[in-house]
């Protein structure tokens, strides 16, 4: 992320200067000309670096999941894909020839900036539309649902440690594990709730109308899903 951001503050100030150098006081002309010049190098420079961070990032998409790579690369989403593999190599060539040129050719990266802010777009439908139906791959759903460890098993990319995977962090994050025990973690005072052996409807009802000791439940039922999701999968 961070060669886009230099990207973008640099293409910024080049196209500020380019305007100023043509437009602007007389007196000011000579150092927007300077400015032109000495933003364009930056932006030029980390246009030629992108496509290798870009390269490095789909070769890694390609050792995590290849049917992801093979959606980018041939799938449905390749059609966001291509024509940003199309304005990135334009912006390079400019870029080189800006870089090369003995006399700076302004319009030359002017051009080249327009087609890396169009590109810019198109890379992010690409990688919106290939992780679906993931949010974070893997790990979270679009609609925020944690990904339950057995699919994430069948992802190869469970991890054990990972407490979001194993559901802990959403019985943490709602107090369970105060007085409660969930594979080796929380308290003792409560019921274990491993193996809990109950229906979804059981569960529901115990945890919306809890026993006298156990504090209310003050989540909505998008709350209250997410914990019975969580226990049901541990019986």
């Amino acid at each position: 992320m961070i060669i886009p951001c230099i990207i973008n503050a640099a293409l910024l100030f080049y196209f500020y200067s380019f305007y100023k150098a043509k437009k602007g006081k007389e007196e000011e002309r000579n150092f927007h000309e300077w400015a032109m010049g000495y933003t364009g190098k930056i932006a030029a420079f980390f246009i030629l670096l992108q496509p290798i961070s870009g390269l490095l990032f789909l070769l890694r998409v390609r050792s995590v999941n290849e049917s992801i790579f093979n959606k980018i690369v041939t799938g449905n989403v390749s059609r966001f894909f291509w024509p940003m593999v199309i304005l990135g190599s334009l912006a390079v060539i400019f870029s080189l020839v800006f870089l090369l040129s003995k006399k700076r050719i302004s319009s030359v990266l002017l051009i080249g900036g327009l087609a890396v802010y169009i590109a810019f777009p198109f890379g992010g439908f690409t990688r919106e539309r290939a992780r679906k139906p993931y949010l974070i791959y893997g790990y979270m759903y679009l609609n925020q649902r944690l990904v339950p460890r057995e699919d994430a098993e069948n992802l190869g990319i469970a991890d054990k440690n990972l407490r979001v995977v194993n559901g802990d962090s959403t019985l943490e994050e709602y107090g369970c594990l105060a007085c409660h025990n969930f594979r080796g973690k929380g308290g003792t005072f409560g019921p274990n709730l491993n193996n809990l052996n109950y229906k979804k409807e059981d569960l529901e009802k115990i945890i919306k109308s809890p026993p006298k000791d156990m504090p209310p439940f003050e989540g909505d039922e998008k709350d209250l899903e997410r914990i019975v999701e969580v226990l049901l999968r541990a019986q």
